[in-house]
């Protein structure tokens, strides 16, 4: 490939990304209920109209597009630490403040989802949840924004975030202080290989992408000791459609510290690590990733 023909393939990406943030833009605009300078707001329009979604961009209710945008910021952070330091060693290392908050709203969309599409699929999650008792175990808390939303969304829950990244957990005490959230939110600076509770929790999540391959059989088995019988892991990944979609999803991987897993590969570690009832959800369950999950007996 010449210079020229990169030329022409950079110069169309870089159309497609000026026209994601442009629909960002009024994504943010719609959901906030606000105005920009009319001028900009009619260049944003302008767009979505060349995108052909005038005519289904009124009939889409704000509460549905609110997902996006934390999936949007998410994604341009970590494509702006990716360009701007290929040098970072894999792994979860980052302190820019902004790249940490965008991970963490981005992981407070869950919940949401959870709610609506994913537990109505795992049986006895609802009821667990809504329980006295409720308990969560959040592995890489970050900076609490998945652990704060579950607490908001379910009253009688209480987390626990496990995270060894002292600059995110630091963010992490600040958001749940401001909050309100310390009586029910307790944060470890620990790395799940060191989980040594039993029959504690009701629902545990793990993002797969920030562990490394090697490490996952030893997670998911302590995680697994650590549920309630009963109880419900959900492991979310990294999804991509197609070449590029893969080795995208493959580097967004790379660069958290693990490696992106297909279904069955997930399936087969749960099923490894003794959880029973393992099943993949729809891609659509929560469209910034793949959700597998499996129950402890009982």
């Amino acid at each position: 490939m010449s210079a020229c023909e990169i030329r022409t393939l950079v110069d169309r990406l870089v159309e497609s990304t000026e026209a994601l943030a442009a629909l960002g833009g009024l994504i943010r605009l719609r959901v906030g209920d606000v105005q920009a300078h009319a001028d900009v707001e009619d260049a944003l329009r302008a767009t979505v109209s060349a995108l052909d979604l005038s005519s289904a961009w009124d009939e889409v209710d704000a509460d549905e597009l609110a997902p996006i945008l934390p999936m949007l910021l998410s994604l341009f952070q970590e494509s702006l630490d990716l360009v701007s330091d290929p040098l970072r060693a894999p792994g979860w290392s980052c302190t820019d403040v902004r790249f940490l908050e965008s991970q963490g709203a981005e992981s407070a969309t869950f919940p949401a989802a959870l709610e609506r599409t994913i537990a109505p699929e795992l049986p006895g999650l609802f009821d667990a949840l809504a329980a006295e008792s409720a308990a969560f175990l959040d592995v890489g808390v970050g900076v609490a924004g998945l652990s704060i939303a579950m607490c908001e969304r379910w009253p009688n829950l209480i987390a626990v975030g496990l995270d060894p990244w002292a600059p995110a957990l630091e963010l992490a005490r600040r958001n749940v202080a401001t909050a309100r959230l310390q009586e029910r939110i307790s944060l470890r600076p620990q790395r799940v290989q060191e989980l040594d509770e039993v029959e504690v929790y009701d629902l545990a999540w793990l993002p797969a992408p920030f562990l490394a391959k090697e490490v996952l059989p030893t997670a998911l088995a302590r995680v697994h000791r650590a549920l309630r019988p009963g109880g419900w892991l959900v492991v979310g990944m990294y999804l991509g459609e197609g070449e590029l979609g893969m080795a995208l999803a493959q580097l967004r991987a790379v660069r958290s510290g693990g490696s992106a897993l297909s279904a069955e590969v997930a399936e087969s570690l749960l099923t490894d690590a003794g959880l029973g009832s393992v099943v993949t959800l729809p891609e659509s369950s929560w469209a910034p990733a793949l959700v597998v999950a499996g129950r402890r007996a009982g």
